[in-house]
């Protein structure tokens, strides 16, 4: 059966706009990166981030301590004014094109102390980075619990400083099989060149 998206206007429109040779407004130009060095500084990241020269940096991942109180890293009181600390560097030190990624959970059930609401929270109402996606890291194990129904997966946040951030789709493509590329090659409206490639991995 043909997805749903298919009839979607905007990949119509989008589909219409590369054939005829036209960028969409988001588009960024890639570059190749011919050498690139590596570093490992063991130190506070606050600190660190308030070295880095502005618009820097084209990606940030953060795996941060989720509050779970778990030992005296991963314990705070005031979590949103601990991570107020370094969202606001973020977005200083982010590229145009560049993204960011933070990893970790919606935990918290009695007290408000925080967690990745908060952090979403703050960016939306005290930011101008952008709300790219929720990408959902599924796992087929993990705690039980009797009160409420087991985690078996963690949230991440992806987020952006522009509309021009680099995402590059055809890395991450998932191939059609060929039974589903000859259904879709009927279809005049899809690009045939992306049949081949593959589609865009779902956000879990």
């Amino acid at each position: 059966m043909v997805n749903k998206s298919h009839f979607n206007s905007g990949h119509i429109a989008m589909n219409i706009l590369k054939k005829n040779g036209v960028e969409h407004s988001a588009s960024i130009e890639s570059k190749q990166i011919e050498k690139s060095l590596h570093g490992i500084y063991i130190q506070d990241a606050v600190q660190f981030l308030k070295k880095m020269p502005d618009n820097s940096v084209q990606l940030i991942l953060i795996d941060p301590p989720y509050n779970l109180d778990l030992d005296y890293w991963d314990t705070y009181e005031d979590y949103r004014s601990w991570a107020k600390t370094w969202l606001d560097e973020i977005y200083r030190v982010l590229t145009d094109t560049g993204n960011c990624v933070i990893f970790g959970g919606f935990q918290f059930q009695d007290l408000k102390k925080g967690d990745l609401l908060e952090v979403l929270h703050y960016t939306r109402h005290n930011t101008k980075l952008r709300f790219v996606n929720l990408v959902i890291w599924y796992y087929k194990n993990g705690m039980s619990a009797h009160r409420f129904f087991a985690n078996r997966h963690e949230e991440a946040i992806w987020l952006s400083k522009t509309n021009k951030y680099y995402f590059d789709l055809d890395a991450v493509r998932v191939p059609f099989d060929e039974t589903t590329k000859k259904i879709y090659r009927k279809d005049k409206r899809l690009n045939p060149e992306s049949i081949e490639k593959g589609k865009n991995p779902t956000n879990v």
